[in-house]
């Protein structure tokens, strides 16, 4: 069957209606595709609903899912005329409106479902699965990798950590007091350097002792409730991944690493 389709009033209760019966092509626009599924339904009642399939026009008590597209017809002259009645509108989101939020809620699901293996992949999916694999990936090998010094400070693998956004020196001081490669007692025992620092308390300047340091002790920070409820230490925690602004505090207040006070007579 092709061209616009009509059905006449009186053939309506047949399975095949005459093709004699039915008048000759009109344009109509956006008619239903030959051989493709469809659904009908009348405007005025009594509604009738057929589907046309393989040919045949067949009643329905009611429309399927999966019977195909669904069209209406309008009666003019004793003639049934079809014409698609779906249209495109724009609708502003997050206003509350119930088909709006529906589908914004089924695309969400869609989203989340695994791309099926005998679909080709979009450019948008391919970028997402290499930015999530990226992470996992980066996750997997600071997990298994990173120093054993390195798990107590609680730090996970991101991309940009936060503290890239200390002055130099300050992110110098951190990074050195994280790692122990810095200037440190044990750092130049390790390669057996004659030079021994000395904090400017007097004491040897060892990894961690600016929290000992009886010059820098009163300036310490409150460690936060939930950090002490894990019995985390103040120098974990300024160590860690939420006490870094609060290390740049101290050390701009402090001066921990500064030289060692001189002797007056």
């Amino acid at each position: 069957m092709s061209g616009p389709i009509a059905i006449r009033e009186m053939e309506m209760d047949k399975n095949k209606p005459d093709a004699s019966a039915l008048p000759p092509s009109k344009a109509v626009e956006n008619q239903p595709l030959a051989n493709k599924s469809l659904m009908i339904r009348s405007t005025q009642e009594p509604h009738r609903i057929l589907t046309l399939c393989n040919g045949e026009l067949k009643f329905l008590s009611k429309p399927t899912p999966g019977g195909g597209a669904f069209w209406h017809c309008v009666k003019k002259d004793g003639w049934y005329g079809f014409r698609n009645t779906v249209s495109v509108a724009w609708v502003p989101g997050h206003k509350d409106i119930h088909g709006n939020e529906v589908a914004d809620k089924l695309a969400k699901e869609g989203s989340e479902l695994p791309t099926p293996p005998s679909r080709t992949a979009t450019i948008t999916h391919i970028k997402r699965w290499a930015k999530s694999e990226r992470k996992r990936l980066r996750e997997l090998d600071w997990d298994q990798n990173r120093p054993p010094y390195y798990r107590r400070w609680r730090l996970d693998a991101l991309a940009k950590p936060p503290e890239l956004q200390l002055p130099r020196a300050i992110l110098h001081r951190l990074y050195a007091e994280r790692s122990g490669h810095g200037d440190f007692v044990e750092y130049h025992e390790r390669f057996g350097h004659d030079t021994r620092p000395t904090c400017k308390c007097g004491e040897p300047r060892t990894q961690g002792h600016f929290v000992e340091c009886r010059m820098v002790k009163p300036f310490l920070p409150d460690v936060p409730d939930k950090d002490l409820l894990m019995s985390i230490t103040p120098l974990r925690y300024l160590l860690g991944p939420n006490g870094y602004k609060h290390f740049q505090t101290l050390v701009e207040d402090t001066s921990p690493y500064g030289p060692a006070p001189q002797d007056t007579d």
